[in-house]
């Protein structure tokens, strides 16, 4: 049965209906309900009177008699009677008719107050239906002529909540998920924190390929086998045979120097770092070569590490 069918019955029996956000349909208690099939029952509509009114909520007795005779369950029952007068109230405030099978029409006027016509009575007769035999039928809520309002169905409303909880409620898990991986995998040393920011000219500078020798010649000395983790250590006596040692960065600040050959030994596990009394630390390389090799390769790192001309790098051997 129609939702506006209904509010006709309801009106028919109870002798009154209140349209939250609408108003007041009344009958005279006295008046008695003629049969549809009189050919007099038009008479019957003339003692419809209607009274604008504020109306907040609807009355629990009209929803409990949408939910007996349409065959759904009462939130959806509030659903359809909320969507119906809103759709109403939206033919009123363009200037359309608001049509009540069985009650009448409504017509919004100029100063804002709403003009009643009777209409013809409701010829359906009141059974309630099944909800296994019911059919359910999609119309557009304004059809060609803006003569009736039907609930539309909420079905695929109610399919595309479910789905947008169950999309957010999976992001948030993944969310957890990835969070709680995050919190539990090892520190690495490039994670040592260093709440003095380096100055600008001590960053590497992205090694250009005519000033890589000196790396790929580190890279090609490499020697299989794990890395431990930096630790001070007392200077050397004296370098490898045949190689010579370049002085990357000479610093007082212990904790600098942790994080620094913390990050340059991820990128070769031959850059070391000494110290002599805990005060100045030397970030360091040795590197096989020949006294005519050293300049090229002091350059070339100065450049890859501090990239610029200006000369840091030192060579000892």
């Amino acid at each position: 049965m129609k939702l506006s069918s209904v509010f006709a019955h309801y009106l028919y029996q109870n002798k009154t209906l209140n349209l939250p956000g609408v108003g007041t349909f009344e009958i005279d208690p006295a008046a008695s309900i003629p049969d549809p099939s009189d050919k007099n029952s038009t008479d019957f509509m003339h003692l419809i009177k209607f009274t604008k009114r504020s109306i907040l909520r609807a009355d629990d007795e009209l929803i409990e008699f949408i939910r007996v005779h349409t065959g759904k369950i009462k939130p959806l029952a509030e659903s359809d009677l909320e969507s119906y007068l809103s759709d109403g109230k939206l033919l009123l405030n363009i200037g359309k008719p608001f049509f009540l099978e069985g009650i009448g029409t409504l017509q919004k006027l100029r100063d804002g107050d709403y003009e009643y016509a009777p209409g013809a009575p409701v010829l359906e007769r009141l059974d309630a239906e099944k909800p296994g035999d019911k059919i359910l039928k999609q119309r557009p809520a304004f059809d060609s002529g803006y003569s009736q309002i039907e609930p539309e169905n909420n079905s695929g409303r109610r399919i595309l909540i479910g789905l947008g909880l169950a999309l957010g409620l999976g992001a948030v898990i993944w969310g957890g998920y990835s969070l709680y991986n995050r919190n539990t995998q090892p520190i690495t040393p490039a994670a040592i924190e260093d709440k003095q920011t380096p100055p600008p000219a001590t960053q590497p500078a992205p090694v250009k390929e005519e000033d890589s020798a000196a790396l790929k010649k580190i890279d090609s000395l490499n020697t299989a086998g794990a890395t431990q983790q930096p630790v001070l250590s007392t200077p050397a006596s004296s370098t490898t045979a045949g190689s010579f040692r370049y002085v990357l960065e000479t610093t007082a600040n212990k904790a600098r120097a942790l994080r620094r050959i913390a990050q340059l030994e991820l990128i070769n596990p031959r850059i070391k770092m000494e110290t002599t009394d805990s005060t100045s630390f030397r970030i360091f390389v040795e590197l096989p070569g020949t006294p005519a090799d050293t300049l090229r390769t002091r350059d070339s790192l100065n450049l890859w590490y501090y990239g610029k001309k200006d000369v840091k790098v030192s060579v000892e051997q």
